[in-house]
């Protein structure tokens, strides 16, 4: 058990019917290995009965219970953070599973380093059976993190622990941008802050087909781009090519033709926004 384990964790999870998973993702936050958290869990509206199990768990008085009508993902996930009364927000998702050492490891790892304002973790993809079919290994470091954000998120959003103390106000969600407030979120937080990631898988994270984010692909690319594109001419990304090229170097990958066609035509076109940000796909690919 930690030294520090008078540190209270609070874990947020909105829910909308998630009847079918609720109960796993539920168990998988109570079996945790740090024991000083708060689990705050709002029901936002469902229609199924999500209400009814998440009462089957609510003699553990860890659990702070909202069950209120539908009021939207955002608005959600902010009431919750208002709410919250640790140091450390972790997120999570009611169709999800936390490794059982997940806050754990990553308040140790936030402890350790009191410069990080959010960090993930590597996850598991299961899929409806939760078998595993999958795995996604993020960037480590606040550097590439920060490059590569330029091109998508490097976060698996329900994985993350944030440092209150560190962000203050600036942890909140915007409703500006449909079905990407985490890449919103993400952009806006490294004008600031930095943004890491822990090697070891502690998420496993669901591929829903009828989920929002399979739902939605389509709108949830374009309003990516627009995050991109609106956030993308402060000055922050000046040293553009610089980190681009830390990381060409980082990964040997300087030969690369692939990798230099690419480079050369996301600064060539670095004013569109939508080509920039499917381009950097590739990138991303490119320096797995």
């Amino acid at each position: 058990m930690m030294e520090d384990s008078k540190k209270l964790i609070s874990v947020i999870m909105p829910v909308y019917n998630a009847e079918k998973y609720i109960h796993e993702s539920i168990k998988s936050i109570l079996a945790q290995s740090y024991p000083n958290f708060e689990f705050i869990i709002i029901n936002d509206g469902s229609k199924d009965s999500s209400g009814k199990i998440i009462e089957s768990f609510l003699d553990d008085a860890r659990i702070r219970y909202i069950n209120r009508e539908n009021k939207g993902l955002v608005f959600t996930l902010n009431e919750a953070i208002s709410l919250s009364r640790g140091n450390y927000v972790a997120r999570m998702d009611a169709d999800d599973i936390s490794h059982p050492q997940r806050l754990e490891k990553q308040l140790k790892f936030l402890l350790e380093n009191p410069d990080i304002a959010v960090v993930g973790c590597s996850s598991f993809i299961i899929d409806k059976n939760s078998k595993v079919i999958n795995t996604r290994k993020p960037p480590l470091t606040p550097l590439v993190n920060k490059a590569l954000l330029l091109f998508g998120p490097t976060l698996t959003h329900p994985s993350v622990m944030f440092n209150k103390i560190l962000l203050g106000e600036q942890l909140c969600y915007s409703d500006k941008y449909l079905h990407v407030e985490d890449y919103e979120l993400w952009l806006r937080l490294i004008k600031k802050y930095k943004i890491a990631n822990i090697k070891d898988v502690l998420f496993y994270y669901r591929i829903n087909e009828s989920g929002v984010s399979q739902t939605n692909l389509f709108e949830q690319k374009i309003n990516a781009a627009r995050v991109y594109s609106e956030i993308k001419y402060d000055g922050r990304y000046e040293d553009l090519q610089k980190k681009l090229e830390v990381i060409h170097l980082r990964h040997e990958i300087k030969k690369s033709k692939v990798f230099q066609a690419v480079l050369y035509i996301l600064l060539k076109y670095e004013h569109d926004s939508l080509l920039f940000f499917k381009l950097g796909y590739i990138l991303r690919w490119l320096i797995k």
